[in-house]
């Protein structure tokens, strides 16, 4: 059975190895990474990016660069790879929970492989966290059970089962903090093999209790955004999200806006047949009473880490890679319950039937992560009262060449919400490059009044200043944003540039060797330093850094073009002459 999920599997995400990076999360989290592009455990296990602590993640990411750079063919061969493994790993898990129930542990595996929900997390290089996170919590998982049932062996084979259990579950939380749930899922495994509760079964539950309190700490600590008040109607609705999606999984995308998405009454009676269905058989099934319960528990012990329970974290209200660890106990209830029914034929015809429209939908829905621009014109088809989907597609338009689709995306932005800071922002670049530094100016007091904390704001308001010489007042929107947001890139570059306008030329070298201390690669630094040695007369200190820069970055033509002015200072004219010509090649 491994080898048709395995086939399965890839026949229905291979069109997804050929798509791109996304300009969502896997620029901060892989390409903009340091951690990833110099390969520093000490960066990958003690900084943070994204306001989450993935070091385990970081470390594949860190892998995959350094056999194959920036090839985004083989960061989504690993994700299909360890796609691939989880299904078989689900497998294994339904199997043993079952006791070799065949029609339970396929139907449990194959919706798992190929359920649309599950695209996200495989399609996106980004959504690696979801799936390491998930293949060592099944590990680990399947090592307690393997503990809990090894009674009658000797006490070192349980006790090596037991650290491997530790273990497993120490990488899951490394890899993404939601692996927070599996205590709970241990305690829910005593009770469905009916270990009891005594001292030793609480003793040995500390160090999983102590690790979930640390890193939990340490995952609530980073996010900025946290505190608000408990939403019982966001809570239901997410629930019911997350379920009538599980059955009808239309209309799926990779952001669901507060405001864009409503939950249907359709959708609340979907999920109460559901929930009916469930309690029938539970009544009237006591044989498969434990494993509908423990499946549902399984399911709402993980998905309660992201309804907001405790409000705090990302803005998210739904996210289809949420599902991705929890589905498992949704999908072995549901098997389990299906197993109930007597009519065999039906059974499986109707099983066919499902996976065939879901493999349809999943095949489908690969596509819309090919790249940035189809995947946010996706958002906007299914829910065209986004405001942030549009502001994103704007900032993609923006990027690569094309103003007049940006602005007309970044208006529909702010009509749709006229508190879209970002899509306010990005306008006010826009209105500030034509010149219209009246209306850019209204749009930035307004984004300021809505949030006076915005590091971007300030970055643009800086902005501003600048492109009418107001160096002055400029530095302090720079600095501001700096200290909202530390190691701001073009924030950093942009003081460069003021302080050269002011001639403050000592600073402007601090400056650049602070940045290149926190990131000795970066490529704007590194050219600036170099003229700025060659504008103060230090020509072999210029010459050492265009030549760093050069075998850093061969294609780089600006490097070439200074190391030229250099030689033709030093009066070595045909090298100069050699350096020009190739730096003209290079254009």
């Amino acid at each position: 059975m491994a080898g048709v999920l395995t086939l399965i599997t890839g026949l229905l995400f291979w069109r997804g190895l050929h798509a791109s990076f996304v300009d969502y999360d896997d620029l901060e989290l892989v390409l903009f990474n340091k951690a990833v592009a110099q390969f520093s455990l000490k960066d990958i296990f003690f900084n943070f990016a994204a306001e989450d602590y993935l070091p385990l993640t970081f470390l594949t990411y860190a892998v995959e660069h350094a056999f194959f750079n920036w090839d985004p063919y083989y960061f989504h061969l690993v994700n299909l790879c360890l796609h691939i493994l989880n299904s078989i790993l689900v497998m294994v898990l339904a199997r043993k929970l079952s006791n070799n129930n065949f029609f339970v542990t396929a139907f449990t595996a194959i919706l798992f492989a190929i359920h649309p929900f599950h695209v996200e997390p495989v399609a996106w290089v980004s959504g690696r966290k979801d799936l390491l996170c998930t293949l060592f919590f099944i590990l680990g998982l399947l090592a307690y059970l393997d503990y809990i049932q090894a009674s009658g062996e000797d006490r070192r084979r349980r006790t090596t089962k037991y650290i491997l259990t530790l273990v497993f579950f120490i990488f899951s939380f490394l890899s993404k903090a939601t692996a927070a749930a599996f205590l709970a899922v241990m305690v829910f495994s005593d009770w469905l093999y009916q270990v009891r509760m005594t001292r030793r079964t609480l003793i040995e539950k500390i160090p999983f209790f102590a690790v979930t309190l640390i890193l939990t700490i340490v995952h609530m600590n980073l996010h900025k955004r946290h505190g608000g008040s408990v939403d019982l109607t966001n809570i239901l609705d997410s629930l019911v999200f997350y379920l009538s999606k599980s059955l009808v999984p239309t209309a799926l995308s990779v952001y669901y806006e507060s405001g864009a998405v409503n939950i249907s009454a359709a959708q609340y009676v979907l999920v109460l047949l559901i929930l009916l269905i469930f309690g029938i058989i539970i009544k009237t099934n006591p044989r498969s009473r434990p494993h509908v319960i423990f499946g549902g528990l399984f399911f709402l012990a993980n998905i309660a880490l992201v309804l907001k329970i405790i409000p705090f974290g990302s803005e998210f209200i739904y996210a289809d890679r949420y599902m991705y660890l929890p589905s498992i106990g949704l999908f072995y209830a549901f098997a389990v319950c299906l197993d109930t029914l007597r009519t065999r034929s039906a059974l499986y015809g109707a099983a066919a039937a499902t996976f065939g429209a879901y493999a349809f939908l999943s095949f489908n829905l690969v596509d819309t992560w090919q790249n940035t621009e189809v995947l946010w014109k996706n958002v906007i088809q299914h829910y065209p009262k986004s405001s942030n989907a549009h502001t994103n597609l704007g900032v993609y338009y923006f990027d690569h060449g094309n103003p007049g689709e940006a602005e007309a995306l970044f208006r529909k932005a702010i009509e749709l919400n006229p508190k879209a800071i970002s899509a306010e922002t990005n306008l006010a670049t826009l209105d500030i490059g034509k010149g219209l530094y009246a209306e850019a100016k209204f749009l930035l007091d307004q984004a300021l009044k809505e949030d006076p904390l915005d590091s971007t704001v300030h970055y643009v308001s800086g902005e501003w200043y600048f492109s009418q010489g107001l160096w002055d007042q400029a530095l302090v929107e720079y600095n501001k944003s700096l200290e909202l947001q530390p190691h701001y890139r073009a924030a950093e570059a942009k003081l460069v540039q003021t302080y050269a306008k002011l001639n403050q030329l000592g600073r402007v070298r601090e400056i650049l060797f602070q940045i290149l201390a926190d990131d000795p690669n970066n490529l704007d630094a590194n050219i600036n330093l170099g003229n700025l040695y060659f504008y103060q007369g230090e020509l072999a200190q210029a010459e050492t850094q265009y030549l760093k820069v050069i075998r850093a970055y061969p294609q780089n033509k600006d490097a070439y073009l200074g190391l030229s002015k250099v030689y033709v200072k030093q009066g070595r004219t045909e090298e100069a002459k050699k350096l020009t010509q190739l730096a003209e090649k290079l254009q």
